[in-house]
């Protein structure tokens, strides 16, 4: 049964990762789904410390592989405590006619950042493990509207003054509308808002597609980048691992990039990196690190999110 995989993914990370303080929620096995609901489950945002996505249950296609899309649309570049702003999420995928989503938002300490406010019957709350998630109700899913794209506007309002950056962090989900797991399409996104002041003009956001690195298997990281400036911009993107004693894999050079951006005013990118780890990885928990900066070593923006390889 489709409840299943998602318990036991929960309870894996859980288990594996006590030692390094991080409080992981367990997906209760008993679920009363929300009516008109079926495509989604509380808590999967793919947002950290976990970053589960739909996948977990609708299996067929990896995140991110469909040919639709997924977009954050109206988010801030600077934002200003206690103003509110009108932002939408849109999804699209020729082919599904059922659509849903979850986001959250979080601030450098994986806690809720300002508050979600629904504006219209598509839109609701609701609370997973302590935090605030907004997602589609059951009109809102708009069932048999065909293609796409669907948009889901809301408000946010922002935290108070001192917070610092914060990121947004969202699945889409694309259905085929045959109330069963199979045939539906998972989409992602992520993206920060700086505070107002900061002199930052640079961010990063990391989602990688779980926070469990299997050997043998490929794992996906996707880095979310964006010029927050009223000018193009110029940086380089590279990635590391940091491992529990300080040390830097690779020890030389980088594990991604030096990939070079050049991005518009105010505007963003995404970049995937897909790593296969090796057969036979000792089982650790290490830090992945994004930085982006200027040669030769000008750092502008960067995003550490902790992640466990596994044998």
């Amino acid at each position: 049964m489709p409840e299943r995989p998602c318990f036991m993914m929960s309870h894996l990370l859980r288990i594996l990762f006590p030692a390094a303080g991080l409080a992981f929620g367990v997906l209760s096995i008993s679920w009363t789904p929300n009516p008109g609901n079926a495509c989604f489950r509380e808590g999967h945002a793919a947002e950290p410390p976990t970053f589960q996505n739909c996948t977990q249950c609708h299996t067929d296609f990896a995140a991110d592989s469909g040919d639709g899309s997924f977009q954050l649309l109206g988010i801030p570049d600077y934002w200003q405590a206690g103003q509110s702003y009108t932002l939408t999420a849109r999804l699209a995928d020729p082919g599904q006619q059922r659509w849903g989503f979850r986001l959250t938002v979080r601030d450098e300490a994986f806690q809720d950042a300002g508050s979600l406010n629904p504006t219209d019957g598509n839109t609701e709350l609701c609370q997973f493990d302590g935090h605030v998630f907004l997602r589609q109700t059951g009109p809102g899913s708009r069932p048999g509207v065909a293609d796409g794209p669907v948009d889901f506007s809301f408000q946010w309002t922002a935290p108070a003054a001192g917070t610092g950056k914060v990121a947004f962090y969202a699945v889409g989900l694309a259905c085929d509308w045959n109330n069963h797991p199979a045939g539906d399409y998972t989409y992602t996104a992520a993206s920060a808002s700086l505070e107002m002041g900061d002199s930052a003009t640079w961010s990063v956001v990391l989602q990688p597609d779980g926070a469990l690195a299997l050997g043998g298997q490929s794992w996906p990281v996707r880095m979310h980048v964006r010029n927050h400036a009223t000018q193009s911009q110029t940086a380089l993107l590279v990635s590391r691992i940091r491992w529990p004693n300080g040390q830097i894999y690779p020890p030389a050079g980088w594990l991604t990039g030096p990939t070079p951006l050049d991005l518009a005013p105010q505007s963003s990118t995404t970049v995937e990196a897909l790593h296969a780890i090796p057969v036979g990885v000792p089982l650790i928990q290490a830090d992945y690190e994004a930085l982006l900066g200027q040669a030769p070593a000008t750092l502008e923006a960067s995003d550490v999110q902790a992640f466990l390889l596994q044998p």
